[in-house]
């Protein structure tokens, strides 16, 4: 709506109507663009605050017993 409409100004009409239509479809176009870019920006902001780390970037104790199964690896510290 917003790249496509410049084929509205050549329409058989009078030039009030091709007006109109072009400026309702040019704002349309323009709400549109910038909805999907808020979408966008919400959609990349909520994702990336995903980290593995919580905000305060604090470190969390290991396990400090030995617990053994027959997948486990126990490295010494």
């Amino acid at each position: 709506m917003f790249f496509f409409n410049w084929w509205l100004l050549s329409v058989n009409a009078s030039s009030g109507v091709c007006a109109v239509l072009y400026t309702t479809t040019l704002t349309g176009g323009f709400f549109c663009l910038l909805a999907s870019g808020l979408w966008i920006s919400r959609l990349l902001k909520n994702n990336l605050l995903e980290d593995v780390f919580n905000t305060e970037n604090e470190s969390f104790l290991q396990e400090t017993k030995l617990m053994e199964n027959e997948y486990s690896v126990n490295l010494r510290t």
